[in-house]
């Protein structure tokens, strides 16, 4: 998806985590400009962090969610802390069997705005 978007012309960008943030850097080519970071998950290793107002849509990863657009992440807020900030389209991808019913949430949670799945297309209220 992310190789298709950059062939397309589209301007993409990749969080890496930084202490105890997550920042946002551009990527030009997916093959040189992304490396293992944290936990071996690939990260952008450019220097220059974009901008958060700049970022039309962001994909956000998730264990499962809920139609409430409540998900269950990797328990460490990386995500929570951006999306309190984040003005654009947030939307996590999900296979249907990752749609629960109910997604226990703490204050400090905040829900996404849409979800895809395989079979529908969920926007949330």
């Amino acid at each position: 998806m992310i190789r298709l978007a950059l062939a397309e012309g589209k301007h993409v960008v990749l969080p890496r985590v930084t202490g105890q943030a997550l920042l946002f850097f551009e990527i030009h080519d997916f093959d040189r400009d992304v490396a293992p970071g944290t936990w071996g998950i690939p990260e952008p290793v450019g220097i220059d962090p974009v901008d958060l107002d700049s970022i039309d849509l962001m994909i956000v990863p998730g264990l499962a969610f809920d139609l409430s657009g409540n998900r269950l992440g990797y328990g460490a807020g990386y995500y929570d802390r951006v999306l309190g900030l984040f003005k654009g389209m947030s939307m996590g991808l999900a296979f249907e069997v990752q749609i629960m019913a109910n997604i226990p949430v703490a204050v400090y949670d905040v829900p996404i705005k849409k979800i895809v799945t395989d079979k529908r297309v969920i926007g949330i209220r």
